[in-house]
């Protein structure tokens, strides 16, 4: 069928097939269409048209005129856009699976909901375009401007948006696992609560950004830019960070088991409790990344074992179950250990143990200045420290428990068989314990490592 320049604006075709017709540079403004199928609307003026639901599988739309069409729910797939014209048009909900999109104008267009899994939006604009939810799956966004869009809730997944523009872009709760974001800018993008696990993120732009949170499992970090941005609770499990630059970073309480690290760039301004095993296994923190990767190679790397025994560190080890309720005493010991210049390592019992728990815990402790126990919780088990006592030799053991707690029955005859397991100091409440800190606990401990070390 053969309609090229018609005139047919206003016209009502719903109910027309218009299946491989040639509509090229027709005029359809304000018609209402339902069934085009692969036809040929090149350069057709569609302004304001009634597409809402119409079917225009491969259907070729290059160099047409959309402005202020309703496109919602549309069925676009395979369809041939490139040069079109969006201004003020709705493709709420629309379906352009695989859809050519390359360089196209959608600066501002309401593309909630849509479906563009597998389209080329190559250097499209999309500056503050409405993409709420849309499905933009395996979709090809390489150099697109998407400068203040809403992707809240957008799924990403394998996307590729190497040197796109996402500054000041909305991705809170977007789905960006396996996305390549290679050179992307994202300053001042939202990212809250953003699923970023084996995303490509090499010489990427994050400074100043908010990742508190955010899912970085398994992300190539390598070479990008993290200046003050702020990483704390994020999930950096095995991510890559080599020379990623780190200066005034946040990292506090960030989960970081595996993650390499090597020649970073600066320091951050604050890397407290980060945790260094993964989620099935008891909670091990540090404050330090590369104190980290070395604490993770030592558990991991039985061949380096045979150095702790030489080492001489700052680091104080804590054992005890802290559940919530004893957060505030664990936290209230590594406070007072920092101001002391000293590094407090935490194995928290809170968690279910695993098989080779006591290995682990006696090689922290063999690389620890001393070891301080809080016995308040029933869940520290006796036979445990019965079976760490002994081989201890050269490390202070100093025992906390809280007045009216019950210590274990166990405890009075390890400090009479072990010289090296001091008597509990049994403090009343947090501000106690820090007050006493220096005179009940670490002056015990200091002065019991000079006299086993000077006996040795």
């Amino acid at each position: 069928m053969d309609l090229g320049g018609a005139d047919l604006r206003g016209a009502n075709l719903s109910r027309a097939d218009l299946r491989d017709a040639d509509l090229r540079r027709s005029d359809l403004r304000e018609a209402t269409l339902s069934h085009a199928w692969r036809a040929n609307l090149a350069e057709a003026d569609l302004g304001a048209a009634n597409l809402r639901g119409a079917s225009l599988y491969e259907a070729n739309l290059r160099g047409a005129n959309l402005r202020g069409a309703n496109l919602g729910g549309a069925r676009l797939w395979d369809a041939n856009l490139v040069e079109a014209h969006f201004r003020g048009a709705s493709l709420v909900r629309a379906e352009l699976a695989r859809a050519n999109l390359s360089w196209v104008d959608l600066g501002g267009v309401d593309l909630r909901g849509t479906s563009l899994r597998g389209a080329d939006l190559r250097g499209a604009n999309l500056v503050e375009a409405d993409l709420g939810g849309a499905d933009l799956r395996e979709a090809n966004l390489h150099r697109a401007v998407l400068y203040g869009a809403d992707l809240r809730k957008a799924v990403l997944y394998e996307a590729d948006l190497r040197e796109a523009v996402l500054y000041e872009a909305d991705l809170r709760e977007a789905d960006l696992r396996g996305a390549n974001l290679g050179g992307v800018d994202l300053r001042g993008a939202n990212l809250v609560e953003a699923n970023l696990g084996e995303a490509d993120l090499r010489d990427a732009n994050l400074g100043r950004v908010d990742l508190g949170g955010v899912s970085l499992r398994g992300a190539n970090l390598r070479g990008a830019n993290l200046f003050e941005a702020n990483l704390g609770k994020a999930d950096l499990g095995r991510a890559n960070l080599v020379e990623a630059n780190v200066a005034e970073t946040v990292l506090d309480n960030a989960r970081i088991y595996g993650v390499n690290v090597w020649a970073l760039e600066g320091a951050p301004e604050s890397s407290k409790n980060l945790v260094v095993t993964p989620y099935d296994e008891p909670a091990i923190t540090v404050d330090d990344l590369k104190v980290a990767q070395f604490i993770h190679m030592l558990i991991d790397n039985e061949n380096v074992r045979d150095v702790i025994d030489t080492l001489t560190s700052k680091v104080v080890l804590i054992l005890g179950a802290f559940s919530e309720a004893r957060k505030p005493t664990l936290d209230r010991i590594r406070d007072e250990l920092r101001h002391r210049d000293l590094t407090p390592v935490v194995f928290d019992f809170d968690v279910p143990g695993s098989r080779g728990i006591l290995g682990t815990v006696e090689l922290l402790a063999r690389m620890s200045r001393y070891v301080i126990v809080d016995l308040t919780d029933p869940r520290v088990s006796p036979a445990e420290l019965a079976l760490l006592a002994p081989r201890l030799t050269k490390v202070p053991i100093k025992t906390l428990i809280l007045r009216g707690q019950q210590p274990i029955a166990i405890l009075d005859e390890l400090v009479n068989d072990y010289l090296w397991v001091l008597p509990p100091f049994v403090y009343d409440d947090n501000e106690h314990l820090a007050a006493s800190l220096d005179e009940h606990v670490l002056g015990p401990a200091a002065a019991k490592r000079e006299e086993i070390l000077g006996s040795g």
